[in-house]
Order: structure tokens, then C-alpha cells, then sequence
């Protein structure tokens, strides 16, 4: 669960390191997000790389993909990871890296981030 001002880790090759969130987007701001949400973050550190386009300080749109806290399914069964991680996404749900290091979970299908779970190695 992510409110604002958690920090998060990336997945991602997009160039940034570590991100903190600035605001939920949902229909409730007040909720916290859960996986598969957008969320809008700001990036705190980034590799030091001429070429990267990801810079910090800048704002970017996130898909919280992993949580801390344990992911409740409808078949009953739960899952956890040990941290928060998200990938920066473009307003037309599509990722702004080209390749994710580690697997993501099935629930962001339900909000329609195809292009990101066809690009992923790993679903769990």
C-alpha cells in the first residue's frame, strides 16, 4: 500500500534509481494504491548518463507493480514481495523502458497495461 510521499524502487532500464510518490490516481486520492494503480511520482536519484532521458527532480507517471504488503487474490491465496517497486509509464499506458528486471504480477492486466505485460519476462 502506497501513500503519498513513499518511496519506491524501479524495475525498469529507464534510468532512474529510486522515485517517491507524489499523488494516487484514482478515484479516491485518499486510498492508497495498490498494484496495477498509477501513481504520479518524482524522481529522487538517476544514473549519472548523457544519454538517459529520465532526469531527476522531473515528474513522470508510475504502475505500482510490487508491494511490502501482501497481495490478497480471489482464489484465497497471498503474496509478498519484500519492496516497493514500480515502472514509469507514459500517459498512453505504455513504458517509457524497454526491458523490466524481474517478474510482474498478473493484477495489472485488469488495468489495461498490455503493452507492459507483453514486454515482461515473468508473470507470477
Amino acid at each position: 500500500m502506497i501513500h503519498v510521499g513513499s518511496y519506491l524502487e524501479l524495475m525498469d532500464n529507464s534510468g532512474a534509481k529510486e522515485i517517491q510518490c507524489i499523488r494516487v490516481i484514482s478515484p479516491s486520492p485518499k486510498k492508497p494504491a495498490r498494484v496495477g494503480d498509477q501513481i504520479l511520482v518524482s524522481v529522487k536519484s538517476s544514473v549519472a548518463k548523457e544519454r538517459v532521458s529520465v532526469k531527476k527532480g522531473k515528474v513522470y507517471r508510475a504502475v505500482l507493480v510490487h508491494t511490502k504488503k501482501a497481495l490478497q487474490r480471489k482464489g484465497g491465496d497471498s503474496s509478498s514481495l519484500g519492496k516497493n517497486i514500480g515502472v514509469l509509464i507514459n500517459a498512453n499506458k505504455t513504458p517509457l523502458s524497454t526491458r523490466f528486471m524481474g517478474c510482474l504480477a498478473y493484477e495489472i492486466r485488469r488495468e489495461g497495461f498490455i503493452k507492459l505485460l507483453s514486454t515482461a519476462k515473468y508473470l507470477y
